[in-house]
């Protein structure tokens, strides 16, 4: 396991398309296994392939520590009338447990600031689970703010 800071340098985001599926794919697994979620092929499987193929849904980046594949992102895109047009969620987040607290999610989270931008997004909105404090801690460091507003579901089906 690491132990020093990663340099900033050495950490980069690489667009994901279709042809990617089979390297990000044991990431969503490693994912979707250190918070306890159900992971389905034919949900959250089909719902990522479908985000690869189709770049207007949104965007999933790799994360790379110079050429090794550590972790991803994922931006949803959606539109605010608040907010003056385009805005996106960060779906998912994940960096592989060997690379966390060595600077990468911060460093992420700046990469992405410049990407939304490109993308011509306005407003990042993200959610985190209520129990993790770490997580709450490293969005605030890097400019999310808590909107003091609750976001709730329904199912439509």
């Amino acid at each position: 396991m690491r132990s020093m800071k990663i340099s900033a340098s050495k950490i980069n985001l690489v667009q994901l398309h279709s042809e990617d599926w089979l390297e990000v794919r044991p990431l969503i697994r490693a994912f979707y296994k250190y918070f306890g979620y159900r992971f389905s092929e034919q949900k959250q499987g089909r719902a990522f392939r479908e985000l690869l193929a189709d770049e207007t849904i949104g965007a999933a980046l790799l994360i790379r520590v110079e050429e090794e594949a550590v972790g991803y992102i994922v931006l949803t895109r959606g539109w605010s009338i608040e907010h003056g047009g385009p805005v996106a969620l960060v779906d998912e987040l994940f960096v592989a447990s060997g690379f966390r607290n060595q600077g990468v999610g911060s460093r992420v989270l700046r990469l992405l600031r410049q990407h939304a931008r490109r993308m011509g997004i306005r407003r990042l909105f993200l959610e985190v689970e209520s129990y993790n404090p770490r997580a709450k801690a490293l969005y605030a460091r890097t400019g999310y703010r808590d909107t003091k507003r609750t976001l709730m579901r329904m199912n439509t089906d």
